[in-house]
């Protein structure tokens, strides 16, 4: 049996792993590291950001998303070394592998963007991709009273390429709905 490591129980983690058991269930040992208690499927946070579903909606408990048969080590991984086929773990326990697979997501680096932080305080600026920045975006959304909303489209790589342009579509289609025809001259 090969041994196999999945770092990251994101949609991309839980995917793979899923995929590994159902087909190669005989062939592989699927360990899946990751420290979170919850996992959130943010493919769905745009349509909380536009009142279709609750943020709660998108949360469940981490082993209810696990497939039967997997492993799970609840811990973060500090060192991979490839040369020996190891992870290190913050608890400094080490684990051997056959296979890797690095599915850890992406990194919100929203200081890095001059004022972000900043303007996220403002109860008109909000961002899907932080937790619970899809419930603000919903608040926002109903609580718009101007004829102009300003979306941004931040340059590859993103979480999801076409993530700010369904916000865009579905927050139109909420204002469409909601405001009198005067506004769409």
């Amino acid at each position: 049996m090969k041994k196999v490591i999945i770092v990251g129980a994101g949609t991309g983690g839980i995917t793979v792993t899923a995929r590994l058991i159902n087909e190669l269930n005989n062939e592989v040992e699927v360990t899946l590291v990751a420290p979170a208690t919850s996992h959130f499927y943010q493919p769905l946070w745009t349509l909380v950001g536009a009142g279709v579903t609750t943020h709660e909606e998108t949360e469940k408990s981490m082993k209810s998303v696990f497939p039967e048969g997997v492993k799970w080590i609840q811990q973060k991984v500090v060192t991979f070394n490839p040369e020996q086929n190891l992870i290190t773990l913050d608890n400094n326990s080490s684990l051997s592998y056959d296979i890797l697979i690095v599915a850890a997501g992406m990194q919100l680096d929203s200081h890095k963007i001059q004022g972000a932080i900043g303007a996220l305080e403002y109860d008109n600026v909000c961002a899907n991709y932080k937790t619970y920045g899809s419930t603000k975006t919903w608040k926002v959304l109903q609580n718009t009273t101007e004829e102009n909303a300003v979306f941004t489209q931040p340059p590859m790589p993103i979480k999801c390429g076409g993530g700010p342009q369904k916000a865009v579509y579905l927050a139109d289609d909420y204002f469409r709905q909601s405001w009198p025809p005067y506004f769409w001259h």
